[in-house]
């Protein structure tokens, strides 16, 4: 009997360097009960464990606060989520772009 779709899971984690691998385990064991292809566990599992780093270092929240990772699987993608605690966001000042600066693809 097949599951129906789309499946969706949650894990979350206390913010420490630890839960990025222990994610990354976790999301390993998922995406084989939902049999993905390797390829695509592997660029999802990469792209998990960029997006809980991130929330790890720079999130600014209480002591005790969690890291929530979520994967969603539909008939046609993968969505791979991340949210930390923070209430905070912070933009960087946007700056007018020049054609005569070197460097960078006017990425923010």
């Amino acid at each position: 009997m097949q599951t129906k779709l789309p499946q969706d899971i949650e894990w979350r984690l206390p913010r420490h360097a630890r839960s990025v691998s222990r994610t990354r385990l976790l999301f390993r064991e998922q995406a084989g009960s939902w049999a993905l292809p390797q390829e695509i566990t592997e660029t999802a599992e990469l792209l998990l464990s960029e997006l809980m780093t991130n929330a790890y270092r720079h999130a600014r929240v209480p002591a005790g606060r969690e890291i929530w990772a979520r994967a969603i699987l539909t008939e046609d993608r993968l969505r791979v989520l991340v949210t930390d605690a923070s209430v905070h966001f912070r933009c960087r000042e946007r700056r007018p772009w020049r054609m005569s600066r070197v460097g960078g693809w006017r990425w923010w």
